[in-house]
């Protein structure tokens, strides 16, 4: 049975915004989480988060501004050695407006 590692890091994308990214592996990523922090109302705040906890689904939630996490939507039907990457860019690339849309 090959050994299950955890990894993670959490980056500053702008000032107030950061994005934490964990996973764990057993050759292949087999379980991830990539969520976008943002500050509000002067306290760090969850904004949404890519994972794959549900049954090996790759899902998105989006929480609420008071911490609400929502309902999973399927982002990606691929494993989550290839959906971890592609959650990541998407908040890369995406955060300003990902964030926009959570304060409206």
């Amino acid at each position: 049975m090959p050994i299950r590692r955890r990894q993670g890091y959490t980056t500053t994308l702008d000032v107030g915004v950061r994005v934490r990214v964990r996973w764990e592996t057993e050759r292949v990523v087999v379980r991830y989480a990539v969520l976008l922090i943002a500050q509000d109302r002067g306290r760090p705040r969850p904004v949404l988060v890519f994972d794959c906890s549900h049954d090996d689904s790759n899902d998105l939630h989006h929480y609420s501004r008071d911490g609400v996490k929502g309902p999973a939507t399927q982002f990606h039907m691929g494993t989550p050695s290839e959906a971890l990457p592609i959650a990541i860019g998407l908040i890369s690339d995406g955060y300003e407006g990902m964030i926009e849309q959570w304060r409206a």
